[in-house]
């Protein structure tokens, strides 16, 4: 197994990572439970065959039409600080492992080593408009 495979192990959709937070930027599922997520979200669209009047329009209100997205944002940082500290940890475990280690195989400093693709807001159709 080649130093990239084995960095890789850890992160089944690498280079791609797929984290789950709350609104208060708690990780639900880290980058290293994808199936579990992915699992998440194939159930929550379990029916729906069109887009959910209700729940694209609470996200639209809530954003000001997508202009304040000020929240997802943030949301965006909390999560790449959880992939970054997710793998300091990982490789500060390799250390003493007695396998291969993985420091310094692959480093992340912050945003700009990162490039957002999509992102899922979960909203809850049912909820009050502010």
């Amino acid at each position: 197994m080649d130093g990239q495979a084995t960095i890789n192990r850890h992160n089944r959709l690498h280079p791609h990572y797929l984290i789950h937070l709350d609104d208060d930027a708690n990780v639900i599922t880290a980058h290293t439970e994808v199936k579990q997520l992915l699992d998440l979200i194939r159930a929550s669209c379990q029916g729906a065959h069109e887009p959910i009047p209700a729940a694209y329009r609470l996200f639209n209100y809530l954003t000001s039409e997508g202009a304040e997205m000020g929240i997802y944002s943030y949301l965006l940082n909390q999560a790449i600080s959880s992939v970054i500290d997710v793998t300091e940890q990982r490789d500060i475990d390799s250390l003493f492992s007695g396998a291969k280690t993985t420091v310094l195989q692959q480093s992340f400093r912050g945003l700009n080593d990162f490039e957002l693709i999509a992102f899922l807001a979960i909203v809850e159709p049912e909820a009050a408009y502010g």
